[in-house]
């Protein structure tokens, strides 16, 4: 924030040009933490136990993963809405869609499968009908999310330049905690019911099985 408004302050050309290699750090830095609030979440960690934050390496590793997630579920939905509808905002709206959607699957199968070669994962596809109510209440909080931060954003946009920059980068940088933090939930909820004990009726059924 601080180097943003010094930027504003001064208004010169050259100084707003450092901000996109800059933001560009940031960015890294932003996606490096809130990957490392997931892993602490799918643990069931109360806090992160070691932050990223001075070892850049690890930075771009953890971007790999979440870019390419994005690039698998953005680029062929993006290119197949362009084509049906051509260049439109509706198209733009699908590829949206289809990110919030799609994203957290495809993440969380790489992570799975230790790959990102690897976008879908069996198990988690299973979890999709055996953990209906952790899917849906993560679509719906990561819903009730976007809406707020957008708003945040629109409510931002009517004030000073300042002001506005300060607003967006909190909202942006807690948003993506938040939501990285909700999907890291979202995969502590999934791996306790798949490895949870099979119930008594499902034991039953098993042994009825092979006499039948």
């Amino acid at each position: 924030i601080v180097p943003t408004l010094i930027v504003l302050k001064m208004d010169m050309a050259i100084l707003t040009l450092g901000l996109f290699p800059g933001g560009l750090v940031f960015g890294l830095l932003t996606v490096s933490c809130a990957m490392a609030v997931l892993l602490a979440a799918s643990n069931n960690e109360a806090r992160v136990s070691e932050w990223p934050t001075f070892d850049p390496e690890a930075w771009f590793e953890q971007l790999i993963v979440v870019g390419s997630a994005a690039f698998i579920v953005a680029v062929p939905c993006w290119l197949l809405c362009t084509l049906i509808l051509g260049p439109h905002l509706l198209s733009a709206a699908l590829t949206m869609f289809c990110i919030f959607l799609l994203f957290p699957f495809v993440l969380l199968s790489m992570l799975d499968m230790g790959s990102v070669f690897s976008p879908f994962s069996s198990e988690l596809a299973r979890s999709v009908t055996k953990c209906e109510e952790a899917w849906g209440g993560f679509y719906f909080s990561s819903a009730v999310l976007f809406i707020g931060t957008f708003l945040i954003f629109l409510m931002g946009s009517g004030l000073s330049n300042e002001a506005c920059a300060i607003v967006s980068i909190i909202a942006a940088v807690t948003a993506t905690f938040v939501y990285f933090g909700m999907i890291g939930r979202l995969a502590y909820a999934i791996g306790q019911a798949i490895n949870a004990p099979p119930r008594t009726d499902e034991v039953e059924r098993t042994k009825r099985e092979p006499m039948e």
